[in-house]
């Protein structure tokens, strides 16, 4: 899967899929998604990407009809979109969380400087109960002028730390 997108005047590299690895050259990072999923290529083709958004991946668990699917999600928001004082981490941060709550879902944690890594990058975290029977881990950091958004979705709070767990990010270089 090779996808680019035009943000302004220049070209944005969605990422590519090989095998089971992703690799973003611009946000340089890669992921490999937890053994339970596989990248869904369908999916990302039906999410937003415009210009101050976009979705990079989508990573689904095989459908069960009887639980919420276990998901892992990456999109990057252009932070010269928003007003001034609403472009650090932390100011996205609260935003993703005020919209996740208006939709009803709960804020079980939170917190910042977290390293997923290993590599010194450095993310902040906000953990939710779902209305639907699930959970979500949000991960926030920076690069290149945008915030990428990892989001992790699972049935349940055992099954969500397995997927973040066994899902292994590496990014180039670390951005303090």
């Amino acid at each position: 899967m090779i996808a680019t997108l035009a943000f302004s005047q220049s070209t944005i590299d969605r990422g590519r899929v090989t095998g089971r690895q992703y690799k973003n050259s611009f946000f340089g990072f890669t992921l490999t998604p937890a053994e339970s999923l596989t990248f869904d290529s369908l999916a990302l083709a039906k999410m937003p990407c415009n210009l101050n958004t976009c979705a990079l991946l989508a990573a689904v668990a095989a459908l069960n009809l009887t639980r919420a699917r276990a998901t892992s999600t990456v999109y990057v928001d252009k932070l010269s979109y928003y007003p001034g004082n609403q472009r650090t981490l932390d100011a996205y941060t609260h935003k993703v969380q005020r919209n996740q709550l208006a939709s009803g879902a709960k804020l079980i944690s939170s917190g910042t400087a977290l390293d997923l890594d290993d590599d010194g990058t450095l993310f902040t975290e906000s953990e939710f109960e779902l209305p639907i029977p699930a959970r979500e881990a949000i991960y926030v950091t920076e690069r290149n002028g945008y915030v990428l958004v990892f989001i992790f979705t699972a049935a349940s709070e055992k099954e969500l730390k397995s997927v973040i767990q066994s899902t292994k990010i590496k990014f180039d270089q670390p951005m303090r």
